[in-house]
């Protein structure tokens, strides 16, 4: 890939979820960086969805 591409490849939040599932399929253990990443953004989600969501 491109520099650009790899850069905002970097920034989705896909890429912690693939690495969260391979890291320990392949062998390497946790990824607790990826863990982070993807529960802080579940946490976010969870919150906002709680705070703006609406039965109407």
């Amino acid at each position: 890939m491109t520099e650009a591409m790899q850069v905002v490849a970097d920034i989705l939040p896909l890429r912690y979820v693939i690495l969260l599932l391979q890291d320990p399929w392949l062998g390497f253990g946790w990824n607790m960086k990826s863990f982070a990443v993807v529960s802080g953004i579940t946490v976010v989600a969870s919150l906002l969805s709680v705070r703006f969501f609406r039965w109407e």
